[in-house]
């Protein structure tokens, strides 16, 4: 896949994000299978160009896609699909450095792999996934966080939780998701937070 999408685009690609992540996790034992593809044109537009449209058409079922914030080619591939973007990022490095959570920060050229997690502490317990910075949105992010929680059985920190939960609070308020309890965490910098989001576990275990 790296290879013949290299060629068609003459750019380097990279298949960077969770299907690397997955793969480190399946490898320590867990049952997990990607659920897409996500490749990179490394050091690239920062759109997709008719150019790269006309080079790929030929892949069934190849499409323009929307992708966030610039439109994507996606095709179906492996019992899932594949999602082809562009990145001014000149190195996989460079490109994992800019993903929101530690546990995304991995990434495959065909040959190297790089990642900012041990897989095998994902397995852990007590493992707590860290933001290593906001993600387009602090909705966005806090909304991937917590399907990363779920998917992986893993814990987000109360610091990073807590700073999501602040920048998302007037989301939260508008759409009716706030309780009454008032947060008497001794860690609180702001008052912005005003209770639990209504579930019957405490957000913050």
């Amino acid at each position: 896949l790296i290879q013949d999408l290299s060629k068609r685009t003459g750019k380097k690609v990279v298949i960077a994000g969770g299907a690397v992540r997955d793969w480190l996790l399946a490898r320590e034992g867990m049952d997990v299978v990607p659920r897409d593809y996500d490749c990179f044109m490394l050091d690239s537009e920062q759109t997709i160009s008719p150019f790269d449209i006309k080079k790929l058409s030929d892949i069934p079922g190849a499409k323009v896609g929307h992708g966030y914030p610039y439109p994507l080619i996606e095709f179906p591939a492996y019992g899932t699909k594949v999602q082809l973007m562009t990145t001014s990022c000149k190195t996989m490095e460079e490109l994992i450095n800019g993903f929101d959570w530690d546990i995304c920060q991995a990434a495959y050229d065909g040959n190297l792999e790089i990642h900012k997690f041990a897989a095998a502490n994902v397995l852990s317990e007590f493992y707590e996934i860290r933001l290593m910075h906001i993600h387009h949105s602090a909705e966005l992010s806090l909304k991937r966080g917590l399907e990363f929680c779920k998917r992986y059985n893993c814990k987000i920190s109360y610091d990073d939780l807590w700073k999501l939960v602040n920048e998302v609070y007037p989301v939260v308020e508008a759409t009716g998701l706030v309780g009454n309890k008032k947060d008497t965490h001794p860690h609180s910098k702001t008052s912005g937070y005003q209770g639990n989001i209504k579930n019957p576990k405490d957000p913050w275990a």
